[in-house]
């Protein structure tokens, strides 16, 4: 590329093999065939800058750390290895819900817009061999929360308000308030319960569906319960024919709702936030009991005596936001917003026995709050947004896996007995969802990539294929622009040194203040502007590197041009690295710089 039309942020297309780069659009390469590789590696967090060598390699700066597989909002994983199983496609968005469609493939909902580099509004099916149930598509117009199956028939729970229209697998656009049900073919069913607010959880059992959430009501017009609208506070059953069950628990308190469900026998398991539960005058059966974020229901109506509470600070309610049964029924696993269970510290996760509601010794001590369980065998996998696990609480009590903290970064697996296991997925960014068909995990959220296999500090290079070069220069900081001229690659951005260990300058981290050129063998030459405030834009041309940003000042002890001198947002500087007296001295910071015919 010529000199005169290098320039920051230049959106260079790169090989076919990166589909999927925070910030950036990039062309997809077309669908691959069923049971080959669909992800490749590439950076685990934003690229804000591109640039192309005259050899063909793509320079990119950004806020990355390492190259990984680049999987989008999903991924399967080896439930000991935790390795992403590369034929499953990558999605494009976040994945909130995922459920096993019993033969090898999941069903996925959430905010994605495409899978595969196909359109999918909110919901997709996936088969076993990775590739793209084409006649599954039945396009939410909003966001899908939870998933269930059963008998085949995949039951939908969210925020959207009407499934199918232009492009579905069912059809003319139809109304489906929060719930719909759909078949294995991906036609719509007439099951249509209609509640009048978001729909969080759902789960089947003798083929009755429990949902929850924050509505007030189901049934009403249009609906398959053939009936007016029905009082049922966040909590209700609706029969396989879309009829309303009696079944009426009715949750209560300031900003009540419910989050998740898990059935086990004739109890359904009830988590969200709600400080007591039964309403005798809204229907249900008995009478108001307390009851903090967790209680037990039968399939009858009937409120169990089963009472543990799950408090924050200072003893105000929690909240349960996911739950899972262990396989024998014995204990149920919870996470949220919670520091306690029954007074004893459980931060962000805990167990409790299900034979009497006391505090099972489970105790990982997250840092932030989980927001999906799911168990295979004696491991208990924890999705949510959490950075670290174990430690310490600051009532000096212990985890079940420590004294001390270790990291773990949105996803960890933990035994039945509290210890922390090796699987460590390491995603960029939180974690919603985790499910398992008894052999894989799936893992859903609102990251892009899972796992790192290579370390890249905010500076890369990739070959005309899409293959990670060696060139690593290790910028202490993000890189905001790219330029490149004459085998040297020049970096802006907000970082303060280059190099050190591991990186391909072979020498000591250096200061580099905000700007730096690095020779395309990856070694770090003497030019050094040293600006005092961020760098945001380059260009190159006959000589010259143009600058702009936020900085006032350029320079000074240490650098490439001599003294302090002041440069507002904008210089030119010489690719020996002293500086010009081109001074134009705009009104504000930088954002952008191209350079044409002497312009």
């Amino acid at each position: 590329m010529p000199d005169s039309v290098l320039r920051a942020r230049a959106l260079v297309p790169i090989a076919a093999a990166l589909v999927t780069i925070t910030g950036l659009t990039v062309t997809a390469p077309a669908p691959a065939a069923a049971s080959v590789q669909r992800i490749v590696d590439g950076p685990n967090n934003s690229v804000s800058a591109m640039a192309q060598g005259a050899d063909g390699t793509t320079y990119l700066g950004g806020s990355f750390t390492g190259w990984g597989p680049q999987t989008g909002g999903g991924a399967v994983l080896d439930p000991t290895s935790a390795n992403v199983d590369r034929t499953f496609p990558q999605v494009r968005g976040a994945v909130k819900a995922a459920v096993s469609d019993g033969s090898g493939g999941w069903y996925i909902g959430g905010s994605f817009s495409a899978v595969d580099g196909v359109t999918r509004s909110r919901l997709a099916h996936i088969r076993s061999d990775g590739s793209l149930d084409a006649n599954w598509n039945p396009a939410a117009d909003s966001d899908v929360n939870t998933l269930a199956v059963a008998n085949g028939v995949v039951y939908v729970g969210g925020f959207f308000t009407t499934m199918c229209g232009a492009g579905s697998s069912c059809g003319s656009s139809v109304t489906r308030s929060r719930m719909a049900a759909i078949n294995p073919d991906g036609t719509l069913t007439t099951w249509n319960p209609n509640a009048n607010g978001d729909v969080n959880a759902l789960a089947v059992a003798d083929g009755i569906v429990y949902a929850g959430g924050v509505f007030s009501t189901l049934c009403g017009s249009g609906s398959s319960c053939d009936q007016t609208a029905q009082p049922r506070e966040y909590l209700a059953a609706i029969n396989p024919d879309g009829t309303l069950a009696a079944w009426h628990p009715t949750p209560n308190g300031s900003g009540a709702w419910v989050q998740s469900l898990a059935i086990s026998g004739s109890r359904v398991y009830v988590g969200g936030r709600f400080t007591s539960i039964c309403d005798s005058a809204a229907g249900c059966v008995g009478t108001t009991v307390s009851r903090k974020a967790v209680a037990a229901v039968g399939t009858d109506g009937t409120i169990v005596n089963w009472a543990p509470d799950v408090t924050t600070t200072g003893g105000a309610v929690g909240t349960v936001r996911t739950m899972a049964l262990s396989g024998d029924g014995a204990t149920l696993y919870v996470g949220g917003d919670m520091t306690a269970i029954n007074g004893t510290d459980r931060y962000s996760a805990g167990a409790i026995n299900t034979s009497d509601g006391t505090t099972a010794a489970w105790n990982p001590t997250l840092s932030n709050q989980a927001k999906g369980l799911t168990v295979v065998g004696t491991t208990v996998y924890v999705a949510g947004d959490f950075t670290s696990v174990c430690g310490t609480s600051p009532n000096s009590v212990i985890s079940s896996c420590g004294a001390s903290s270790v990291p773990r970064k949105y996803l960890a697996a933990f035994g039945s007995d509290g210890s922390l296991a090796s699987w460590d997925p390491n995603v960029g960014a939180a974690a919603a969802a985790v499910a398992t068909d008894g052999n894989k995990i799936y893992v859903g959220g609102s990251f892009s990539v899972v796992g790192t296999t290579v370390t890249r500090n905010r500076l890369a290079a990739i070959d005309t294929t899409g293959a990670l070069t060696s060139w690593n220069p290790n910028p202490g900081g993000p890189v905001a622009a790219l330029a490149v001229a004459n085998g040297v690659v020049y970096a802006g951005g907000s970082f303060t040194t280059m190099c050190g260990p591991g990186s391909s300058c072979d020498q000591n981290a250096v200061t580099r203040n905000r700007l730096a050129a690095i020779n395309t063998d990856g070694t770090l030459t003497s030019w050094n502007p040293n600006a005092d405030i961020t760098v945001t834009s380059l260009a190159v041309a006959n000589g010259v590197v143009y600058a702009g940003g936020g900085f006032t000042t350029l320079c000074g002890s240490g650098s490439s041009c001599g003294s302090s001198v002041s440069r507002k947002y904008l210089a030119a500087i010489n690719t020996d690295g002293t500086l010009r007296s081109w001074n134009p001295n705009p009104g504000g910071p930088v954002a952008a710089l191209a350079v044409a015919n002497g312009v």
